[in-house]
């Protein structure tokens, strides 16, 4: 099927018709291709910059500052981009998930931390930045540590720049 544009000011009026619907019936910034989510947390609490270094220790060798750090993890998407295991928890509960300490945080979902070929952190582990007493899942039948929180990974999170 070809499809034929010969009214550019009919297609641009398809294009921003198209864009209000989804707008207005509620679309997610990430379905429109954003960035950032329309709403952000109102602060981070420190011990979850500390763990995004942890998890992700080449943030910090790239020159993020704590505050670089901040300005990500604030907007739910980016969040989600450090921590997979919390990918499924809404953009509400993630905006007020981390403004509270990461030892008052729920288990996010760790199923798929026993599929990573990734060193895997507890939550303290991830707290105390205690990288070298990490396991692999490999090891342990596929299946993470109980109270695992996250897989220490190479490069920078989705979405940083």
């Amino acid at each position: 099927m070809k499809l034929r544009f010969s009214n550019p000011a009919r297609t641009t009026l398809a294009l921003a018709a198209i864009f209000l619907s989804c707008m207005l019936s509620g679309c997610k910034a990430r379905e429109l291709g954003s960035n950032f989510s329309e709403k952000q947390a109102a602060s981070v609490d420190n011990s979850w910059l500390i763990v995004a270094g942890t998890c992700w220790p080449d943030m910090l060798h790239s020159g993020y500052s704590l505050a670089g750090i901040k300005s990500y993890l604030v907007d739910p998407l980016h969040f989600r981009a450090v921590f997979p295991t919390y990918a499924s928890f809404s953009d509400s509960t993630l905006r007020d998930l981390i403004t509270k300490p990461v030892q008052s945080a729920p288990q996010g979902d760790t199923d798929i931390l026993g599929h990573t070929s990734n060193r895997v952190l507890t939550r303290q582990q991830a707290i105390d930045g205690k990288v070298n007493d990490a396991v692999l899942p490999a090891d342990n039948n596929n299946i993470a540590p109980a109270d695992a929180f996250c897989a220490v990974q190479k490069g920078l999170p989705v979405g940083f720049k």
